[in-house]
């Protein structure tokens, strides 16, 4: 299993990810910093991570794809 966690997830905090941990002992995890709830590359402030929400043009925040993909061929 791979758990994948954006750094400003303002959804879903990092707390989360180490309970999930817990609950399962075969488990790869990524923090992505910078990264927000919808994969995409926004800061911490509240607003201005939110604006990220609807802009479609944005690309998906650097190394999610990449450690996705690793996991699933291995």
């Amino acid at each position: 299993m791979l758990l994948v966690q954006g750094a400003t997830d303002i959804q879903v905090s990092t707390d989360n990810l180490d309970l999930l941990k817990q609950a399962e002992l075969d488990v790869d995890t990524l923090i992505v910093n910078r990264m927000n709830h919808i994969l995409k590359e926004a800061p911490a402030d509240r607003l201005k991570n939110m604006e990220t929400y609807y802009d479609p043009d944005l690309p998906l925040a650097k190394g999610v794809v990449k450690k996705n993909v690793d996991f699933i061929k291995n």
